[in-house]
């Protein structure tokens, strides 16, 4: 795993090689492989034949994060604990080896691999914007398990905070600025020529936490501005995390204690909150999510076998709005030729205009080279006529939810592309199965709902529609990797998957309306579990016009069952009768002004008649349980077929919160038998929307 090199001035080169990995892994193997390293190492220093080491890799990438399967299936917190800590005396070791380190990241260096990378006294990147540095661990959980949460406190003061707790990762640029890294090279050469300088200069480092009489940079921790710090970190904490999320208040404790404690005690501490939190339900709920089930969808659980990896090099877009301009920007930025298409060529131009404001924000942002953002502006070309389609391997149409226009582009479009290419539509409502009938071959026919922005939301809702050949899904799925998005596939049924989940959790907010439960605390019980927003603001957001011809589709299909009746009558009048439609006439169960801001509708006082005879543990209850069960119908009546799109396609789609896992390993989380006999009090008490697997 690890090649020693040492050279005539004896400065030693371990290069990380893991056989048979992509990758280099930090796991809990890792011990056997650096022991008898460090023992050479400690040796050759002991007998003045070592000045210096450089560690780097063989690999593109640096060092990544460690195995998850050993820490996600352990159960005990002492042997994780013990693990960690041996794991951690070794990096001691290497670090108070009294010759300088230095870290020569020649790729993406991410979690325990970065932590590797702060044990070292110097670290010097690679100045590519494709590499990544950080530590996303809070993102699956838990947080840093090998010194890093103190090690970057005593190197970043205060600063240290958003970087843990967020866990963005960082190009070399923006690494250098926030202080992740010392310098960035151009090549491979200059960075272990610059390595092995750094090395002549600095004959004897020592990190500041090692240094004789090194005192904490905030060791007074009643200091007026670390006692500031506290409070307000505090409050932040409270107000974005809701107590949901342990392992930021983990990092916030780590960095409290640790001001007024040596760097070994507080590391030690440290290891005790990264066992408790491996064996915590929340972190088994993300890292489920965003580690086994994300990776089963990437890797194509519900892609067709046996086609050949298609590979988009051309694109067309059908509409130069906001979501055609988010999509033309992503497909731009994944190497393809993009061909912008509007009405006029001013209007597209208009359109291209819109790209390049979303280009310079990502140069601002380090996550752009000049050079590649200028390659993205001159990859798209603007036009008016559908014949420049004529050598695009797919089109996209993202015009208004109109059936009519949508089904006249695709016919314009159609004529103009060979047999290979495919179709897609952005539609979040209309059936694919009857836009497809537009077209020439329904087979090359497809739904993809992008979320917007699109530039941003990483989900991409591809929907087969009757005819809609396994090829083209095939295809449709390729081209979503492609541009670095998150497929979930899904079948051509009312709804689709998100909407008609979605839809549930926000007609539940009427529906405690109507039981008396006052809007404010129908909405702060949403943000409080975690959703993104509250019931009433996603009616709001979704278009109470829109969810009113959804809901009267759905009583025609489903008739005397439907169980949404009182619901519907709000609906109706709010729509017809009050001309509240929702965000987009200002008007809704919230009112907006010209700026953007909102708050509650006062007249909801004089349409419903409040209480104060609610249970907020059982209104959080139900709002979970509602969507749990509708994505268990959709499971059910094969709107898609696996579980991991669910989980996936919640978290991603319309922001049920992470910290569960997912809409259906809240199932799991809840305890499913118990699940079910509180499902089934439900149903009695307020009707078949709560049934278990209900034929609906």
């Amino acid at each position: 795993m690890i090649k020693l090199q040492k050279d005539t001035k004896h400065i030693v080169t371990l290069t990380f090689d893991q056989r048979g990995k992509k990758t280099n892994i930090i796991n809990h193997k890792i011990d056997d492989v650096l022991l008898p390293v460090i023992e050479y190492l400690e040796q050759e220093k002991s007998q003045g034949r070592l000045r210096g080491v450089i560690i780097t890799s063989a690999k593109k990438g640096f060092l990544q994060g460690g195995e998850l399967d050993y820490l996600y299936k352990e159960k005990n917190a002492k042997v994780i604990f013990e693990m960690t800590e041996r794991l951690k005396s070794l990096y001691r070791r290497l670090e108070l080896l009294n010759v300088p380190i230095v870290a020569a990241i020649n790729g993406s260096a991410l979690g325990t691999g970065y932590e590797f990378a702060l044990v070292c006294h110097h670290r010097i990147a690679l100045d590519d914007f494709r590499i990544k540095i950080g530590l996303p661990e809070v993102n699956l959980g838990f947080i840093p398990s090998s010194g890093g949460v103190v090690r970057l406190t005593w190197m970043l003061g205060l600063e240290a905070f958003e970087i843990l707790t967020q866990g963005k990762l960082f190009s070399p640029q923006k690494a250098l600025e926030r202080g992740l890294i010392d310098a960035i090279q151009p090549d491979e050469g200059a960075l272990m020529e610059a390595a092995k300088e750094w090395i002549e200069h600095h004959p004897k480092p020592l990190q500041i936490w090692d240094a004789k009489n090194g005192e904490h940079p905030f060791s007074n921790i009643k200091s007026p501005k670390v006692a500031r710090w506290i409070k307000h970190t505090t409050a932040y904490l409270a107000k974005t995390t809701k107590y949901n999320y342990p392992a930021q208040q983990a990092i916030f404790n780590i960095m409290t204690d640790g001001m007024s404690l040596n760097f070994d005690t507080a590391s030690r501490i440290s290891s005790r909150q990264f066992a408790h939190l491996m064996v915590s339900q929340t972190t088994k709920n993300m890292t489920k999510a965003f580690w086994y089930d994300l990776m089963k969808i990437k890797k194509g659980i519900s892609r067709p076998r046996g086609f050949g990896k298609f590979r988009p090099r051309k694109v067309g877009i059908i509409g130069a709005g906001i979501m055609g301009c988010g999509i033309a920007y992503t497909c731009a930025a994944a190497g393809m030729q993009v061909i912008l298409k509007d009405v006029s060529k001013p209007i597209a131009d208009r359109g291209k205009k819109r790209i390049d404001i979303i280009v310079k924000q990502e140069l601002n942002q380090y996550r752009l080279t000049k050079e590649v953002a200028g390659s993205i502006l001159g990859s798209i070309t603007t036009t008016n006529s559908a014949k420049d389609f004529d050598d695009c391997d797919l089109v996209i149409e993202a015009v208004f939810e109109n059936e009519a226009i949508k089904a006249k582009v695709i016919k314009e479009a159609e004529q103009y592309l060979d047999e290979y290419a495919f179709i897609g539509t952005t539609t979040s409502s209309l059936s694919i199965s009857r836009l497809s009938k537009s077209a020439i071959s329904s087979e090359n026919f497809i739904g993809l709902r992008f979320f917007s922005p699109a530039q941003q939301m990483p989900l991409v809702e591809i929907i087969k529609g009757n005819k809609t050949s396994e090829e083209t899904l095939g295809r449709a799925f390729d081209f979503v990797r492609a541009i670095g998005k998150v497929p979930i596939v899904v079948n051509d049924r009312r709804g689709f998957y998100t909407v008609r989940v979605t839809e549930m959790y926000a007609i539940e907010g009427i529906s405690l309306l109507l039981e008396g439960v006052p809007p404010a605390v129908v909405e702060r019980v949403g943000i409080n579990m975690g959703m993104s927003q509250g019931p009433l603001e996603m009616l709001d957001e979704l278009s109470l016009a829109q969810l009113l011809k959804f809901e009267e589709s759905k009583l025609k299909v489903i008739g005397a069952a439907y169980y949404h009746k009182k619901e519907l009558e709000v609906l109706r009048h709010f729509v017809n009768d009050l001309n509240r439609k929702g965000k987009t006439s200002k008007a809704g169960f919230y009112e907006y002004d010209d700026d953007g801001n909102k708050k509650l509708w006062e007249g909801l006082q004089e349409e419903f008649n409040f209480n104060h005879d609610y249970d907020l543990k059982e209104i959080e209850e139900r709002l979970f349980f509602i969507q749990s069960l509708e994505a268990l119908r959709c499971i059910e009546k094969e709107v898609l077929d696996t579980e991991e799109e669910a989980n996936i396609g919640s978290i991603f789609g319309w922001g049920f919160p992470s910290y569960k896992g997912g809409v259906l390993q809240y199932i799991e989380d809840y305890g499913k038998e118990k699940f079910i006999k509180r499902a089934a009090e439900y149903e009695k008490r307020l009707g078949k929307k709560y049934a278990y697997l209900a034929e609906l």
